[in-house]
């Protein structure tokens, strides 16, 4: 059987822990199941950044020509806990499609761009990835930034942590200090997209080697993880 994950990226939340799931679930069973295998993650396909880029296009077209201009560039992702994150390469695989989305949204760099984050839970203890979406929106604000367009490149598939954290308290945020905000919309109804999820598909079950599809300088995710990849963080044993 072939496995794949909505989420693009690398880390024990969004890969290994379905992975370790799906096997506890063969064992349970009882009877003879097939061997899952998984497709490849895919955070730097064509058939993901560039949707990405051409939504965010369409959501700063949004934004009050007179605000447009010096919009801020937000990609969000969910967070997880800093000592997760050094255990794998999620973090540096959601700073590179913010990379390349911008590259194409805005050649001559007129925007900035940033990477924050959202849906954090657990203990209040326990460091999580930061910025949050909100804070940020309220530092941006204070700074004088009158316009924010947010990329929720760590959500392909519209769910619901987009239409509560963005949709509401980050929109709120924006409109509580000013600012214009526009939410780029998810790329998981985009033909770019779908045809991705066949060409992956091809990949694995033809044992294609060459031409792979992917851009960025991260390299290309192996089909089969390493054991020691994307390894829990102690708080999640």
């Amino acid at each position: 059987a072939l496995a794949w994950s909505a989420s693009p990226y690398s880390s024990y939340s969004s890969c290994r822990q379905y992975s370790e799931d799906l096997e506890a679930a063969r064992e349970a069973s009882g009877f003879t199941t097939p061997q899952v295998k998984w497709i490849r993650r895919h955070h730097d396909h064509p058939g993901l950044i560039e949707p990405a880029a051409d939504r965010l296009t369409e959501a700063l077209g949004r934004l009050p020509i007179d605000r447009r201009r010096n919009a801020v560039l937000a990609f969000s992702a969910h967070s997880i806990p800093t000592t997760m994150a050094l255990r794998c390469r999620y973090e540096a695989e959601v700073a590179e499609v913010a990379r390349l989305v911008t590259e194409r949204v805005d050649p001559l760099g007129n925007h900035r761009r940033e990477v924050v984050w959202q849906s954090r839970s657990g203990p209040s203890g326990v460091p999580w990835l930061e910025p949050d979406v909100v804070d940020r929106i309220r530092t941006l604000a204070a700074e004088g930034v009158d316009a924010v367009a947010v990329s929720p490149i760590g959500f392909p598939v519209e769910n619901f942590e987009i239409s509560w954290d963005l949709d509401v308290e980050a929109a709120q945020a924006a409109e509580e200090y000013g600012m214009a905000f526009v939410r780029a919309r998810t790329v998981d109804d985009d033909p770019r997209f779908v045809a991705m999820v066949a060409d992956l598909v091809v990949e694995r079950t033809r044992r294609v080697v060459g031409k792979r599809a992917a851009l960025g300088v991260l390299g290309l995710a192996p089909d089969t993880c390493p054991a020691d990849c994307c390894l829990p963080s102690p708080h999640n044993r």
